[in-house]
């Protein structure tokens, strides 16, 4: 990278105060933003933080001369004239990266004004080691032996589901002419059991991925972003009084077609949640007649001795739990293995 020592543009007032912006082909627009005496960078959609107006000197301060950025600076006006930094450096572009990356999270960048004014200061800061915390270390053993022992409890009513679906079907007087076959009854019978806990594990797997669907789609920010700017951009239809039921309902389908696959994950869900529930009650119901109005019955009239409340922890593990601790691991994941940018970031 050459370093060039361009002035502004003469259009650029050093007396008045701009917003800047710095566009990357592939990483997006940054914007910058000074508070309590700290710069840093901030990408779309804007949340506590805004972008601020920053004098000259503030600007040849933070900006640095990579290629690959196209600056800009913006006035109240909101005209915007292009800007040629004047120095190189690579911090803020390591910052930018980690921006981009991790959306929610704001790196500031702390500026000594006399590290400003003497750049050849050789002292820096020790550069952070990669590594386990012993925190986290234990915090991710103790999610992975409760979330191991979360799967193996909310099976058993998908098992037993199964069996008793294989029980409605006509199968009985088959299966007990086979387990009853001597010498390969048993083996029978094994492989039943067998097919059994495949099947049960099958299928909740199917319905513990179609939970977390809504929220692993939601991790990706470049997913979101563009998501939200489709949604900014999309020129949606009025729906009006006169309508016709199809013709509104064609409105909305088509208004809605950015968020469309999100809609449809959430309802997808939402759905899951209610066969999960169903499965719960029938193969390990709260109460013994199995009748969801007699449990919320036994709860509105304070009967809770009646109430088999081993299976309502099931049934709250069986929707919440495993979605929670994936949740949490997810959310731990990058502190425990950070990436190497994060990692060496003074």
């Amino acid at each position: 990278m050459t370093q060039t020592a361009a002035q502004p543009p003469q259009q650029i007032d050093p007396t008045k105060q701009y917003l800047v912006s710095a566009s990357h082909p592939e990483r997006g627009t940054f914007w910058a933003y000074k508070a309590e005496g700290e710069y840093g960078w901030l990408q779309a959609p804007f949340q506590d933080q805004k972008p601020s107006y920053l004098s000259l000197s503030d600007i040849q301060a933070i900006s640095e001369g990579d290629t690959l950025f196209k600056w800009y600076l913006t006035d109240s006006a909101k005209t915007s004239y292009p800007y040629q930094p004047e120095k190189a450096q690579t911090e803020i572009s390591e910052n930018m990266t980690q921006t981009a990356n991790k959306s929610k999270r704001k790196f500031r960048i702390r500026l000594g004004k006399n590290q400003q004014a003497d750049g050849s200061n050789p002292e820096q800061k020790e550069e952070q080691k990669e590594g386990w915390s012993p925190l986290l270390l234990l915090v991710s053993l103790l999610l992975g032996l409760l979330l191991l022992m979360a799967i193996a409890w909310n099976v058993q009513p998908f098992q037993d589901f199964i069996v008793l679906l294989a029980n409605r079907i006509d199968f009985t007087n088959l299966a007990e002419f086979l387990f009853a076959l001597p010498g390969i009854g048993a083996l029978f019978q094994a492989i039943a059991r067998f097919f059994a806990i495949v099947l049960g594990i099958l299928l909740y797997a199917i319905f513990q991925g179609l939970e977390l669907a809504p929220y692993l789609y939601k991790r990706n920010p470049k997913r979101m972003r563009k998501i939200i700017e489709q949604w900014s951009a999309w020129a949606r239809y009025r729906q009006s009084k006169n309508d016709g039921r199809a013709v509104t309902s064609l409105k909305r389908s088509y208004n809605n077609h950015p968020i469309r696959t999100y809609q449809t994950l959430c309802s997808t869900r939402n759905i899951v949640y209610v066969l999960e529930l169903g499965i719960c009650f029938i193969t390990h119901p709260p109460v013994t007649d199995g009748n969801l109005f007699t449990f919320l019955w036994y709860l509105i009239t304070f009967q809770v001795g009646k109430i088999d409340w081993i299976n309502v922890a099931l049934m709250f593990s069986v929707l919440f739990l495993v979605d929670r601790i994936v949740r949490i691991a997810l959310s731990i994941y990058p502190e425990i293995f950070p990436k190497k940018e994060e990692a060496t970031h003074a």
